[in-house]
């Protein structure tokens, strides 16, 4: 079963391990919420025990993590995003704001600086904007 994941509602309650969905254009494009808003932490986990290496499992994953006020798992999971895909500009905007949150200044500078950078090699202008404002917000 493939759910398609363009801006039109998905039932990820539904899901079950080894369906797989296509996410078109997801390299720095705003999260879906509403895959998120009806996807609960365990049934990201369940869809993950399947495909360990999706990024925007991973990424609803982190989301989730940091609804529930768990930073730093949300973190680990947010480094996990980047791994699998270091262009993906929402995993560095949220990082970076997560970290100021937690009033870790320098180390958002970091994350948000990497991110406008990959945001620039991607072409993603609006992306780059983000984060520079975040960037000014830091210093």
């Amino acid at each position: 079963m493939i759910l398609s994941v363009v801006w039109a509602p998905v039932n990820v309650v539904d899901a079950q391990p080894g369906d797989s969905y296509s996410a078109p254009g997801s390299r720095g494009a705003p999260p879906r919420r509403d895959l998120f808003e009806v996807a609960t932490r365990e049934q990201l986990e369940r869809l993950l025990a399947a495909e360990p290496n999706d990024v925007f499992l991973n990424f609803g994953l982190a989301m989730e993590l940091a609804k529930e006020e768990s930073q730093e798992p949300a973190l680990r999971q947010l480094d996990r995003v980047l791994e699998l895909d270091p262009d993906y500009c929402t995993a560095y905007h949220q990082k970076g704001r997560l970290l100021l949150a937690l009033g870790r200044a320098e180390q958002a500078r970091q994350v948000l600086t990497a991110g406008v950078h990959a945001a620039k090699r991607v072409g993603d202008a609006h992306a780059a904007s983000q984060m520079s404002e975040l960037l000014d917000l830091a210093c």
